[in-house]
C-alpha cells in the first residue's frame, strides 16, 4: 500500500511536468506563427493597415561599428559569445588581458547587433542587451547598428534575423567548401534586401508582441525546471524513507 501511495504522489508530479512541457510546446508554436505572420505583413496591426511596407538594402539600415580596446594585461574582460540558431548572446568568461592570446577585441554596447563571422550561417546573430552593455567581442564578432533609427528600429532587425530567409540571405552571402568553414563576405550580406513597415512605431509594435511571447514561454521554463527539482527532492525523501506517506 505504501508503495502505491509513493508511485501516485511522485505521478502527481509527473502528469504536472508534462502538462507544462506539452503547454511549452504550443507557446512554441504559437511563436513562429506570430513570426511567420508578423514580420512578413501576412497580418497587420488594424492601426497600420493602410501603409504599405518597403523593400530596402541592409546596408541602407546598418552602419557598421568598432570600439577598440586599448590593451591592459592586468584587465580583466568580460567576453561574449553568440550562440547558433538565434540562441543570442551569453557571456562566455571573463579573463585578464593577461589570460588572452588573440588581443584584438572591442567593446559592445547594448543596441549593437552582433554577427559571427564564423557561425553566422549557423544563425549566430544577436542583439546587445543592457545585461551585456560594455562587455568584449573578439574581432571575429561585427557589429552593426541603424543608421537612421527613425527608420529602423533594430530590435526589429534582431527578430527579422531569426527567421529561415534571412538564414538563407546570410548563407548566399558566404563562400566555402563545407558548411562548417564558411566566410561570410558582410559586402554581399549588406546588398540583400528585406521588407520592412514603413514606421518605427509598426515595428516597436511587431516586437512587443513577440517578446511578450518569448518571455511567457520563459515563465513556463521557469515553472518547468522548479516541477523537476520538487519531483527530485520528493524522490529523495520518499525512495529513501526519509518522509514517510500515511497509510490509513
Amino acid at each position: 500500500m505504501e508503495q502505491r501511495l509513493i508511485v501516485k504522489t511522485l505521478a502527481t508530479w509527473d502528469r504536472a511536468i508534462e502538462k507544462t512541457e506539452a503547454l511549452i510546446e504550443a507557446k512554441e508554436r504559437r511563436k513562429a506563427g506570430l513570426m511567420q505572420r508578423l514580420l512578413t505583413s501576412k497580418v497587420r496591426f488594424g492601426e497600420f493597415a493602410g501603409e504599405t511596407w518597403k523593400e530596402m538594402s541592409i546596408g541602407k539600415l546598418l552602419r557598421q561599428v568598432k570600439r577598440p580596446v586599448v590593451w591592459d594585461d592586468d584587465a580583466s574582460y568580460k567576453l561574449l559569445s553568440l550562440r547558433r540558431a538565434s540562441g543570442g548572446l551569453f557571456h562566455r568568461q571573463t579573463l585578464r588581458g593577461s589570460e588572452i592570446l588573440t588581443k584584438k577585441m572591442n567593446t559592445a554596447l547594448e543596441g549593437d547587433f552582433l554577427i559571427s563571422k564564423m557561425q553566422v550561417v549557423h544563425g549566430a546573430t544577436g542583439l546587445t542587451t543592457a545585461k551585456f552593455d560594455g562587455y568584449h567581442v573578439s574581432d571575429s564578432y561585427l557589429s552593426y547598428v541603424a543608421r537612421d533609427p527613425s527608420t529602423l528600429d533594430i530590435r526589429f532587425f534582431n527578430w527579422l534575423c531569426k527567421t529561415k530567409e534571412m538564414y538563407h540571405k546570410a548563407y548566399r552571402s558566404s563562400y566555402g567548401v563545407h558548411i562548417e568553414k564558411m566566410t561570410f563576405n558582410p559586402k554581399l550580406w549588406l546588398k540583400e534586401t528585406i521588407m520592412l513597415p514603413p514606421t518605427t512605431e509598426e515595428q516597436a509594435k511587431i516586437v512587443e508582441v513577440l517578446d511578450t511571447s518569448v518571455a511567457e514561454i520563459e515563465e513556463h521554463r521557469t515553472q518547468l525546471a522548479a516541477l523537476k527539482e520538487q519531483k527530485k527532492g520528493l524522490m529523495q525523501q520518499l525512495l529513501t524513507g526519509k518522509v514517510r506517506v500515511k497509510v490509513s
